[in-house]
């Protein structure tokens, strides 16, 4: 059975919001059509009439819903007329094979366990076995470091997002997170949050407690 992948932060995206229940319904039903073809570019292959039998509506009705899609920026259409869904490799980007991944590493763990003579060297130049523990290996949640600082990715965030008072921000939440001992894998982006939620108290500040990734 195929699948695609559908993301949490749908529940915010500007785009989504922006469709009625129908028009919400019809794009998951889009998004599952352009997955049944196997489009590599979100391209839909099949004509309206074929796309609103799936979808269990009227064909106008079914346009309509395009034009919408299309207004909001969640597809365009390309010459062909066929409806091509935004930023789908980018989305639906293909998984490496897992399985074929798990094989190997067992392989190699069985050549090992039954060699007598497997040198130290080998071990140690073993790529296949350390690469496959460090993609199963899981970062640990950190107290805050004494010697976490604004880093330039978190400085180039805040200055396209328009935000003043970085410093003020930035002492705000150091003392809160040693304070109540909080605990976070990526700090930048805890601190980038803290920032969206005004933990600061900062009345003038431009609040993006709103803000949404696009989809």
């Amino acid at each position: 059975m195929k699948w695609f992948r559908f993301w949490t932060d749908t529940l915010d995206d500007v785009k989504i919001l922006q469709l009625s229940d129908y028009e919400y319904r019809i794009w998951t039903y889009l998004l599952a059509i352009a997955s049944e073809v196997n489009s590599m570019s979100g391209e839909c292959q099949v004509n309206v009439k074929s796309m609103s039998l799936r979808c269990r509506t009227q064909v106008n009705h079914f346009s309509r819903a395009l034009e919408t899609f299309q207004r909001v920026g969640l597809i365009t259409i390309n010459r062909d007329g066929y409806p091509v869904i935004c930023n789908w490799s980018k989305r639906q980007f293909k998984s490496d094979d897992v399985t074929a991944r798990v094989h190997k590493h067992r392989k190699v763990t069985t050549q090992r366990n039954v060699s007598c003579n497997v040198s130290e060297t080998d071990q140690i130049t073993d790529t296949d076995t350390d690469t496959y523990k460090k993609n199963i290996k899981k970062k640990k949640k950190t107290l805050i470091a004494e010697d976490f600082k604004i880093s330039d990715r978190v400085r180039k965030w805040a200055s396209e997002k328009g935000i003043n008072h970085l410093e003020d921000h930035f002492e705000s939440f150091k003392r809160k997170c040693s304070a109540k001992g909080y605990e976070y894998i990526d700090w930048d982006s805890a601190f980038m949050e803290a920032i969206r939620e005004n933990w600061a108290k900062l009345g003038n500040e431009k609040t993006l407690k709103q803000e949404v990734i696009r989809i």
